[in-house]
């Protein structure tokens, strides 16, 4: 008799007991593929090799026998370290083990893409992330018909419209809707000179709401009504800087005569660039070299408010509340915007409570940015 014809007929195998653990074995190998190729979906949003959810599984079952076996022989005193009716078991649960990892692995992959589809109720971080086919995620812009103007912004040429049209932008996968709106917001302006974004994007990265304004520039905006910024050739003190306010003096016959006062925007050597009232600036001659006073005072809060709103993304724009209006018995805290004042038929409100109910006829003075305030109604 042969070395294997003795193996064969040493070989005692319980039939209930073996299918037991071949079933248990395969289980424990499907489960720990299944989270596996849940988690490698979740994470690269893409689908996980099958070797890998091979391997994986093969090594919880091969963990599995390695430690029943060790303490089986540590019980029961057992030396001899492979049974012949232990490795077919064993060889059998590999297989078995090896084939349910793959299917478990299909499985944790299709939850995690089907997690990813869960309606508001079911908030996670899974469905937050932008869906790709393909490893990167493409965005295409509307066509320019379909570019609105940014919500109190200076709206942008036809022009600049006509070149973002239909452009498409490529982002790394796995970003979310949040990440990926600001990267589209950053390329426009960076490519495009443009001053504002207001997009809005989807699970799917498709283009909802595309508006883009100009950024205010220059002096002309920071000037109050009734004031100009004029030229003038005069020589201010050392110390003076932009937004003091200055006296402008003229010499003439009879000695020092004041001009105007107003406030220094700007000093290049003897030209200077001053904010004056109206009928001052007619008063002033640009051939005429002038003497100029610094006064100690602080700069206006209106001014610092405006140099704010220029580098700032939020803007100024007004609400008017009609019959027709959601907004009507609304807090002015539930807004999601600073409320600066509202103008009533009896007057100004500056500065209201924020538990302030909105009334029909109320003109609200909001401060936010472009998309805020479009999702309040048209101004």
């Amino acid at each position: 008799m042969t070395l294997v014809d003795e193996l064969v007929e040493s070989v005692e195998v319980a039939p209930v007991e073996a299918a037991a653990t071949v079933v248990s074995l395969a289980f424990v190998a499907g489960a720990v593929a299944g989270v596996i190729g849940f988690l490698y979906r979740a994470y690269s949003r893409e689908s996980s090799p099958v070797a890998l959810n091979v391997l994986v599984g093969l090594g919880a079952v091969a963990l599995w026998l390695n430690l029943s076996g060790a303490l089986g022989n540590f019980v029961q005193g057992e030396t001899v370290l492979v049974a012949p009716d232990a490795v077919l078991v064993n060889l059998i649960s590999l297989v078995v083990g090896g084939t349910a990892a793959a299917y478990g692995g299909r499985l944790g992959d299709r939850a995690a893409v089907e997690m990813s589809n869960l309606p508001d109720g079911y908030d996670a971080d899974l469905r937050t992330l932008v869906r790709s086919a393909g490893r990167n995620v493409v965005v295409r812009m509307p066509d320019a018909d379909g570019i609105d103007d940014a919500e109190g912004y200076e709206p942008v040429t036809d022009e600049t419209k006509k070149e973002v049209a239909g452009k498409r932008f490529v982002f790394p996968r796995g970003v979310t809707v949040e990440e990926l709106r600001v990267r589209v917001a950053d390329r426009i302006k960076k490519e495009y000179d443009v001053g504002y974004v207001d997009v809005e994007v989807d699970a799917d990265g498709e283009v909802n709401f595309l508006g883009l304004g100009r950024s205010v520039s220059g002096i002309g905006p920071t000037l109050a009504p009734g004031t100009c910024a004029v030229a003038l050739r005069a020589d201010p003190a050392y110390a003076s800087s932009a937004g003091d306010t200055v006296r402008v003096l003229s010499d003439t016959e009879t000695g020092v005569e004041r001009v105007a006062a107003g406030e220094l925007r700007a000093a290049v050597e003897d030209t200077v660039t001053v904010a004056l009232d109206a009928a001052d600036a007619r008063r002033t001659d640009p051939s005429t070299q002038y003497r100029m006073v610094t006064l100690p005072s602080e700069k206006g809060p209106e001014r610092e408010f405006a140099a704010m709103l220029r580098s700032a993304d939020e803007t100024v724009s007004v609400v008017s509340v009609t019959q027709e209006s959601p907004l009507i018995g609304a807090r002015l805290d539930s807004l999601g915007v600073t409320v600066v004042a509202v103008e009533t038929p009896d007057g100004v409100e500056a500065v209201p409570e924020k538990t302030r109910p909105i009334r029909t006829g109320d003109r609200l003075y909001v401060v936010g940015r472009p998309d805020e305030l479009r999702k309040l109604g048209p101004a």
